[in-house]
């Protein structure tokens, strides 16, 4: 019997390239990933709530532990009567710096005070050797500190003592916390953290208590060292003034120059003379004044009339006078007597005696103002030579009073210093007394008992939990999105593997109230949305070859356990109900099903015919529930799959094509057995069954490309199909039998 064959490769071919054609990946955009937040809530959800509870297990579990604050400020005004860092040169200059106190708040010498002050050593929160090793854990972690310390195994007493005090301050530092109030204010905050709540505000205030101490403690020890230098340096400074004072006095004995009134015996004379000379010098020029007017008024006309005024010689004066009265006698006579009158010439020649007389008595007045010159020069060089004698008395005892003044300033210099540290030794002495003292820093804030614990932080820690956890489940969601091979739209089939989607088959759990089996369920409720996918399903098929609807379709897998056997059974059902003549064959040799589904009893079937054991008509068996027509697998034998493939099993199908309008052939899966490939040899159609969102788009890929190889791919149908979640992609098929859509259905 020859069994009719259709070539539809090309066809399949051209439909696929069709597909791939008109299959538009959609843009992701925000309501795309809203959508996918919103599906794949619950693992965000349960992340969060899963690290926040954790969280809190982790935070009830954890010791809290409390921290207190002492806020101190640093106050220039806390200075005392003297500046100590002045005192003497080998002292400080200056006060620390502001980050040089901070320092010292963290040094490991006022840590070691706090700790034996308040005995730390004892408390087995600081010395982590009196921490016994309870528990695995305990005495693990014992055994690593002691492979992996240097200390030497074996110690004494002492030294034990001394590495745990060590220890202690180390963990004393760690939990000590110092610093600036800002970057411009001089307030320092000193916080400490301990498991206890009373412990950790008495170290904090203990702290500040002793660092003010502590200042106090090195200003009185600076005040004693600085009584101790000034006392060495006020000795020798005594030494050296009274060494000065005895230098300037003998070196003014050696050099003549004694003192007084402060002013030298040599500087005195010279004074006197310069004194003297200065008169001598005016005597000399008023003298010379008046000789030489008197030589002008002698040399010019009527100069002796003149020089007669000048001088004021009452002689002079008197002979002038007698000298006017011959003038006026000689004139009245002439003008009796005649020239040669004896009484004229007797005249003439008393006036000439006079004038002899007046002239010789002005050269005496004239001589005398000659000698004064002559007398007041003679005085004026004598001085003159008297000056520079002394003055060169004077040069040469400048060089003298030059060292002398030097040997001066130098015993001056150290009695101010002798006098200026005298003051500060007193002052430095009175500050003995500790109550003068204050410190250079006030307390302005001491540390309360903490109540609230700074550690955990657990409205901070619960808030990082759930934005961490959040987040994290954030990337689990697209890390899950990412990783999905899961097929789910007509988009992941018609783009990703270039075939149509056929149907996609919602779960029978999603509308099946009562439980029933999916073929009992379509059955029953033939408007369900399970009956109308799988007629969607049978005119998908029909549409693959429209000018001849396939009759003889084969319904595989990928993989087992992805329905399909249920729908070949529905697909029967659905297609007898509405009239047409429908066989069922099981080819599944391997694990055989359809009894089960249907559910009758196995009996003679496919496989006996295949052997020749029982005919045809004799394992055609009447589905009560439908009308359709049913082909057990019957009894298989190892043989029975290598039967699929043989002339007799093309003439059985073709005898069944003859006789039935669909012959439904339900076969192996394709990546366990070769079955399904030779029946699509056989077949006008073959229907691929993947179960939605859980068959790997790898696995669908190689059964597409094995039955391309062999035989006709109608398409794709996705089983098993959650409606809900469905709804919640934003595919094409989305709201497929949901919403409003699933007002079409039966439940």
């Amino acid at each position: 019997m020859k069994v009719d064959t259709y070539d539809i490769g090309e066809m399949t071919a051209r439909s696929a390239s069709q597909v791939r054609t008109q299959a538009i990946r959609p843009e992701t955009g925000l309501s795309d990933i809203l959508m996918m937040l919103w599906r794949r809530k619950l693992i965000i959800i349960a992340t969060v709530l899963l690290s926040s509870a954790i969280t809190v297990a982790v935070l009830l579990s954890l010791t809290p532990i409390y921290s207190a604050t002492t806020t101190i400020a640093m106050d220039r005004r806390g200075m005392t009567i003297a500046d100590l860092k002045q005192v003497a040169s080998g002292l400080p200059g200056d006060e620390s710096t502001f980050s040089g106190e901070i320092e010292i708040l963290r040094s490991r010498d006022l840590a070691a005070r706090i700790v034996d002050e308040l005995e730390l050593v004892k408390n087995p929160e600081f010395n982590k050797y009196l921490v016994p090793d309870v528990g695995v854990f305990s005495r693990a972690r014992k055994w690593v500190r002691s492979i992996a310390s240097s200390e030497p195994p074996d110690l004494s007493e002492d030294e034990s003592l001394k590495l745990q005090r060590a220890a202690t301050v180390n963990e004393f530092l760690s939990n000590l916390d110092v610093a600036q109030v800002g970057s411009a204010s001089r307030v320092i905050e000193i916080g400490f953290s301990s498991k206890d709540r009373q412990l950790a505000a008495l170290v904090s205030n203990t702290v500040a208590d002793l660092y003010l101490k502590s200042q106090v403690e090195t200003k009185i020890d600076a005040a004693r060292r600085a009584n101790e230098i000034l006392e060495v340096q006020i000795s020798s400074l005594r030494d050296k003034v009274r060494e000065s004072d005895k230098a300037v006095e003998d070196y003014r004995k050696q050099s003549g120059l004694l003192k007084g009134a402060d002013v030298t015996l040599t500087g005195q004379q010279t004074a006197e003379i310069n004194s003297q000379l200065v008169l001598a010098e005016a005597g000399l020029a008023e003298a010379e004044a008046r000789y030489q007017q008197i030589q002008s008024l002698m040399s010019s006309a009527g100069g002796v009339e003149s020089a007669a005024q000048v001088l004021g010689s009452p002689l002079v004066k008197s002979l002038r006078e007698k000298q006017s009265e011959l003038e006026r006698n000689l004139a009245e006579l002439s003008i009796v007597f005649g020239p040669m009158h004896p009484t004229i010439i007797k005249v003439k020649a008393e006036k000439q005696d006079l004038e002899r007389t007046i002239q010789a008595e002005m050269d005496k007045i004239v001589q005398g103002y000659e000698n004064e010159v002559q007398i007041a020069k003679a005085r004026y060089d004598s001085m003159r030579r008297s000056l520079n004698k002394l003055e060169r008395e004077v040069g040469e005892a400048n060089t003298a009073q030059i060292e002398l003044r030097s040997l001066e300033r130098e015993a001056r210099a150290n009695q101010a210093m002798l006098e200026s540290f005298l003051s500060r030794f007193k002052e430095t002495s009175a500050q003995q007394d500790i109550g003068i003292f204050l410190p250079d820093a006030k307390i302005i804030s001491q540390a309360d008992v903490p109540f609230t614990a700074s550690f955990p932080n657990k409205t901070l820690f619960l808030a990082l939990s759930v934005v961490s956890s959040a987040m994290l489940g954030l990337l689990l969601v697209f890390a899950l999105e990412s990783m999905d091979q899961g097929l789910r739209s007509s988009v992941d089939v018609e783009e990703g593997l270039g075939v149509p989607l056929l149907a996609l088959i919602p779960s029978h759990r999603t509308f099946n109230v009562f439980r029933r089996a999916p073929a009992d369920y379509v059955a029953k409720n033939k408007s369900s949305a399970l009956a109308q996918s799988i007629r969607a399903l049978a005119v998908g098929i029909s549409l693959y070859k429209p000018e001849k609807a396939p009759e003889t379709i084969l319904i595989t897998s990928v993989q087992p356990g992805e329905g399909k056997t249920t729908i070949s059974v529905c697909l029967a059902r659905v297609s007898a109900m509405a009239g047409k003549r429908v066989v069922v064959i099981d080819a599944d040799f391997h694990k055989p099903n359809l009894v089960n589904v249907l559910g009758v009893k196995n009996g003679r079937g496919f496989a006996d015919v295949l052997s020749g054991d029982a005919k045809l008509e004799n394992v055609i068996y009447t589905d009560k529930a439908s009308g359709a027509y049913f082909i057990p697998a019957g009894n298989v034998t190892a043989n029975s799959p290598d039967a699929l493939g043989s002339k007799k099993a093309k003439e059985l199908l073709h005898q069944l094509w003859l006789t039935f309008d669909m012959v439904i052939i339900d076969s192996p899966p394709l990546l366990a057995v070769p079955d399904a490939r030779i029946l699509a040899e056989i077949a006008d159609a073959t229907v691929l069954v993947a179960r939605w969102g859980k068959t790997k788009r790898n696995a669908v890929r190689m059964g597409v490309r094995q039955i391309e190889s062999s035989g006709k791919l109608a398409g794709i149908a996705l089983s098993q199909v959650d409606v809900r979640k469905n709804a919640q992609y934003g595919h094409p098929e989305s709201g497929a039998y949901h919403g409003a859509l699933s007002y079409y259905y039966t439940k």
